[in-house]
């Protein structure tokens, strides 16, 4: 899959959306033209990324942010009117929310483990994503393959929910897992 995809889909499009919001909060400081306006694409485009992500943060915390960081742009454009006090005061609340939002992100990003038994045996049901169907291996034999588990992919291309519930019949419910998908 192509890596851009991916990035946006996986959604740590997030950090790179608060990266380019921090880096606006440092270029905005000087008092050239050109950077001013650059800091200011790059916080338009960062805060447009974390929406893009998806990321199931709060509403409060959406509206908060994106509202901290166009005053701290109204501000930005008139910087050589403004105070160093109002300009300190603007980037506060913009990089204070940024850090909220990684840092609430942030436990999601590591992979849950779930402990299996060494005789457990993984049953997958799902479609056409996680059948195999071409000469490339699905993704259910390539977990068996890494990691040394026991998987029966029962997944069918143009599988629906009608007939995952045939192929739910077929699993073995002793010391078994199901990814159902």
């Amino acid at each position: 899959m192509n890596p851009v995809v991916t990035h946006i889909v996986s959604g740590d499009v997030l950090y790179s959306g608060c990266f380019l919001i921090a880096l606006s909060l440092l270029l905005g400081r000087t008092t050239k033209r050109l950077w001013r306006a650059v800091a200011s694409l790059a916080a338009i485009l960062g805060f447009l990324l974390t929406v893009l992500s998806a990321t199931p943060l709060p509403l409060w915390l959406y509206i908060l942010w994106g509202a901290s960081i166009g005053l701290w742009l109204f501000f930005q454009d008139r910087l050589r009117n403004a105070t160093r006090l109002i300009a300190f005061a603007t980037s506060v609340p913009v990089i204070s929310l940024t850090f909220t939002a990684a840092i609430l992100n942030a436990p999601y990003l590591r992979t849950p483990r779930i402990p299996l038994p060494k005789t457990a045996r993984v049953y997958v049901v799902g479609d056409s994503l996680s059948a195999h169907y071409t000469s490339d291996p699905a993704w259910p034999e390539r977990l068996a393959a890494a990691h040394g588990i026991d998987i029966v992919n029962l997944a069918q291309p143009g599988a629906t929910v009608q007939s995952a519930l045939t192929q739910i019949a077929r699993v073995d419910t002793t010391n078994s897992v199901l990814i159902l998908l």
